[in-house]
């Protein structure tokens, strides 16, 4: 460290009484790279205040006593707190715990008549409230024995939990999303209950996931595997967890019954794939109800392709005979129809009574007027004569 630099050090001391310290020797400490230091300790016993002293101030009993540097001058038989002056045991009866009737609820000290409640710092523990009835501590706990699962679950206040986001439950020991329910496959009771901040089975089957089957009636083992098989032919998302119980094709065995996958006999299971392809699994289930990974026969039984143009062009020309049979069936109705109404026609005409008399509200179109004052020359005259 340089010359010119400073260093600054933290010491702390705790004294005893005034008269203690009078003659007290200048202590030293030696400090890594500096050598020794001598710190020498004055004791301040004279504030320089007690010369201001105030006469009946109204802080120290309403007036009844006198103040001096901030601290009541109280009798010798009461103590001072808070700037109030009272007796010993003043105020006891306020600090009881109407529950217990305990003093503070024995977690505290009662100072004229208000509990000062303790603070454990080893255990970590503290005490509040009006009797000090309130601790971090006395909480539920979860099934290991931890106070509102530990303080990235819930906080303890006053013996109940806080919890946390996506947290919930006494001992906030539920997850919000059931992740307390959730396998090694993250399926919520392995399919076989529902969650209840932990598994609630159904019938026939038990385990902390419900993976557990013990009944005859429980579902067929290979119900409870295609599942993840299907998840991965359905390129579906979140099948990553089927990695690992899914181990590589292998060839169909000489013996089906005498299979046998971690020492455990498996059973033999039909599935079909994206496209439509049986094929056979192998499975097992352990002793606690999980599965073993799954075994892949690697031949299967796919579908022949399907040539699909000649059957297209049938169904357009068998649509186009059909047209022209209905067009064909829809021109003979028509000419069966016009036939049907012409006869009627007929009929209809040949039945008629009136006659042939020409109507009486009948009128010419054309009309013909004489003028009164024409004359007609005498040729006129022997010309229309003639023409008659």
């Amino acid at each position: 460290m340089a010359v010119s630099l400073t260093a600054n050090f933290t010491v702390r001391l705790t004294g005893g009484t005034c008269k203690e310290m009078e003659n007290m020797k200048p202590i030293t400490m030696r400090v890594l790279g500096f050598g020794d230091v001598n710190i020498t300790v004055v004791p301040v016993c004279d504030c320089g205040c007690e010369s201001e002293v105030t006469v009946n101030s109204p802080d120290c009993g309403n007036g009844l006593y006198n103040e001096s540097c901030g601290v009541c001058s109280c009798p010798e038989d009461q103590r001072t707190y808070l700037g109030v002056c009272c007796n010993q045991t003043a105020g006891v009866e306020s600090c009881r715990n109407p529950s217990t009737n305990d003093v503070c609820s024995n977690w505290g000290v009662c100072e004229c008549g208000v509990c000062e409640c303790t603070v454990d710092e080893a255990l970590g523990v503290r005490y509040w409230g009006k009797h000090c009835e309130c601790n971090n501590a006395n909480c539920p706990t979860n099934q290991e024995g931890i106070v509102c699962s530990g303080p990235s679950r819930g906080v303890c206040d006053c013996g109940e939990c806080r919890c946390l986001e996506n947290y919930n439950g006494t001992a906030c020991e539920c997850q919000d999303d059931g992740g307390e329910c959730r396998n090694a496959e993250g399926e919520i009771c392995s399919g076989n209950g529902r969650c209840d901040c932990n598994c609630v089975c159904e019938e026939g089957y038990e385990g902390k996931y419900c993976q557990v089957c013990k009944l005859v009636k429980c579902k067929n083992i290979c119900d409870r595997s295609v599942k993840c098989l299907q998840c991965k032919n359905n390129e579906e998302e979140g099948c990553e967890k089927c990695n690992n119980i899914i181990s590589a094709n292998v060839p169909p065995p000489l013996s089906l019954s005498a299979y046998k996958i971690d020492t455990f006999t498996a059973k033999r299971c039909p599935a079909t794939d994206a496209n439509d392809c049986d094929y056979y699994y192998w499975v097992a289930q352990k002793s606690d109800g999980s599965l073993t990974t799954i075994h892949i026969e690697d031949i299967k039984d796919c579908p022949e392709d399907i040539d699909y143009l000649p059957i297209i062009l049938a169904i357009i020309f068998g649509m186009l005979v059909l047209g022209i049979l209905l067009l064909l069936l829809w021109k003979l109705y028509a000419n069966y129809r016009d036939r049907k109404e012409y006869q009627r026609f007929l009929q209809e005409r040949n039945k008629q009574l009136w006659g042939q008399a020409e109507s009486p509200l009948f009128k010419p179109a054309v009309t013909k007027y004489e003028n009164p004052q024409y004359q007609p020359t005498l040729d006129k005259r022997a010309s229309d004569n003639e023409t008659r």
